[in-house]
């Protein structure tokens, strides 16, 4: 494991355990259009 992570990895890393996060709580729609 590295010491540091990229800011794009944090940024990303962020948004996708967010997502799952709303996902789980059922506080994003899982069928968004597009």
């Amino acid at each position: 494991m590295r010491g540091v992570a990229t800011e794009h990895e944090l940024i990303w890393g962020d948004y996708f355990l967010l997502h799952c996060l709303g996902i789980l709580t059922g506080l994003l729609p899982t069928n968004k259009p597009g």
